[in-house]
């Protein structure tokens, strides 16, 4: 009899596929608790406004500091929602995609990536962005009085910025640490979840 029913177990659990883990994680993905879901899915969204953040930050202190008056909102476009576009994707792309798929399962790496994303692209590229767009609002004779030197005159302006925002990056850093580890997380809770049946699917459908 114990052989008997070995040999049965052996047949329904060789009958049964094995589930590949980006499936089993989206299924399971379905069933998190709303916040938790709601904060693995918008997680991006948030780095982004940080970026964006950062991005209209940096436009008025170069405002200020070229005493720039004219075209506030045209010439903010480029510092805020170019970077809070680009931060969404990447952020999706690099981390959040790849976290519900099953292919990046190293806490670190998650943590490296959202970091690299938050400061490079969510810190250093508004800036940069806002720097050179005030600097191109700069009256055309005072650019051709700088002639050869305008990229010494865009780095004197952007150290002051830099120094400034030095703890918005601190806090951007520690926020993008906090989501890309909240949202690994969140995926280690996936892979401890039991599987969803089929059974238990067609209902919902």
């Amino acid at each position: 009899m114990e052989g008997q029913s070995d040999g049965d177990m052996n047949q329904t659990s060789a009958k049964e596929p094995v589930m590949p883990i980006s499936q089993f994680l989206q299924q399971n993905h379905k069933n998190l608790p709303r916040l938790e879901k709601f904060f693995f899915d918008y997680a991006s969204s948030f780095m982004a406004a940080n970026s964006f953040a950062c991005g209209l930050l940096a436009h008025n202190f170069f405002r200020r500091a070229l005493k720039v008056r004219r075209y506030y909102l045209l010439s903010s476009l480029p510092a805020t929602v170019v970077p809070f576009v680009f931060t969404n994707i990447y952020h999706e792309l690099l981390v959040t995609q790849p976290l519900l798929e099953g292919s990046l399962n190293c806490a670190p790496c998650a943590m490296m990536r959202g970091v690299y994303i938050g400061m490079c692209m969510g810190g250093v590229a508004p800036v940069l962005l806002a720097g050179y767009v005030n600097l191109m609002m700069v009256p055309s004779v005072l650019r051709t009085e700088m002639k050869g030197s305008a990229l010494r005159e865009m780095i004197s302006f952007t150290k002051p910025v830099f120094r400034k925002l030095k703890y918005f990056f601190l806090f951007e850093a520690i926020a993008s640490v906090a989501i890309s580890t909240g949202q690994f997380a969140t995926m280690e809770k996936l892979l401890e979840m039991s599987p969803v049946s089929q059974t238990q699917e067609e209902p919902r459908e």
